[in-house]
């Protein structure tokens, strides 16, 4: 199985999923100790820290790399500086933070110095949903009758649009297809969109205009299955399914899929990860139940989960090869 990859090239995978070894956590810093975190919605790691935010507790908390709490943002509202329903935040320079925020008209732009000051918002047109960064650039994905990824300048205007994946048929199942994460990579100049539940991960080349489909070796195409999870994508292969829970990059832009492996509709297996290869190939990694790799920074890994309350921390990460 051969597919178009990131990085390019093509690899010789076999069609099954072969581990290669595992990951193991240990937290090193804890950030938010003295927080009771509703949810881990988006991270961002800054020079002096992370952002982190919280859209079930209307909130954008900061921590220093010891893991101190900095001020934040926690005022609820639709004014300037104020939370509705944050959903992504990203740094446009070391600077500023662009925090997305649907429920306040879309985005809104704060200094970051010793607090997070308001400094303007940008309104957005139709629903959107994440937001991932490339120096001054704002890549938003959004959708309407389609998953659109909108590219917005350093002048704060939304420059040009480019439609990545078409509703599906069952248009019940529309609010679950046209979603995902969208991740910027600098290395390569290319936004990828990884659909929640509709396909593989696409990626548009801001230098030549074309859009190509990333394949995860291992996988026959990919199906909707409903089940008591919910409405999400379901890669099968010989021995189960795998359903997406999470996307991120490492830090020289290589994409990491995270998966939970399940054997049918009622069991999960385990946790898994699909690290992108030079070859354009990817390498399987079992992970502890409930740990999401975040972003890979100097000192290891921003790692988050939920139990047994959610949680994020700056994590080393050792690979066992079996």
């Amino acid at each position: 199985m051969c597919g178009v990859a990131i990085l390019g090239g093509c690899s010789d995978a076999d069609d099954d999923v072969r581990l290669t070894g595992e990951i193991l956590v240990e937290r090193t810093v804890e950030f938010g100790m003295d927080f009771t975190f509703g949810s881990i919605d988006d991270v961002v790691p800054t020079a002096d820290g992370v952002v982190v935010v919280d859209k079930m507790m209307k909130a954008v908390r900061r921590f220093d790399w010891a893991g101190n709490a900095l001020p934040g943002l926690d005022r609820v509202g639709e004014g300037p500086g104020e939370l509705s329903f944050p959903e992504g935040v990203g740094l446009r320079s070391p600077s500023e933070v662009v925090l997305l925020d649907p429920g306040n008209g879309g985005l809104q732009f704060f200094a970051l110095d010793d607090s997070l000051r308001f400094s303007h918002r940008l309104a957005l047109p139709n629903v959107a949903y994440g937001l991932c960064t490339l120096g001054e650039e704002v890549f938003v994905a959004r959708h309407n009758t389609q998953a659109v990824v909108s590219r917005i300048d350093g002048a704060g205007a939304i420059s040009d649009s480019i439609g990545l994946l078409e509703p599906p048929e069952n248009r019940f199942l529309e609010p679950f297809a046209l979603v995902g994460t969208v991740l910027c990579d600098e290395t390569h100049r290319r936004v990828i969109f990884v659909p929640e539940a509709m396909g593989d991960p696409i990626a548009w080349d801001l230098e030549s205009q074309e859009v190509s489909r990333v394949t995860v070796p291992g996988f026959v195409p990919r199906e909707l299955v409903a089940s008591e999870l919910g409405i999400t994508t379901a890669p099968s292969t010989a021995e189960g399914f795998h359903i997406l829970v999470g996307a991120s990059l490492t830090s020289d832009d290589r994409l990491a899929l995270q998966y939970i492996r399940y054997s049918d509709f009622e069991s999960s297996e385990e946790s898994q990860v699909a690290i992108e290869r030079e070859d354009g190939g990817f390498d399987w990694w079992s992970i502890p139940s409930g740990a999401h790799l975040r972003a890979e920074v100097e000192g290891g890994w921003i790692v988050s989960g939920l139990e047994p309350v959610p949680w994020v921390a700056l994590a080393k990460l050792t690979w066992v090869e079996r």
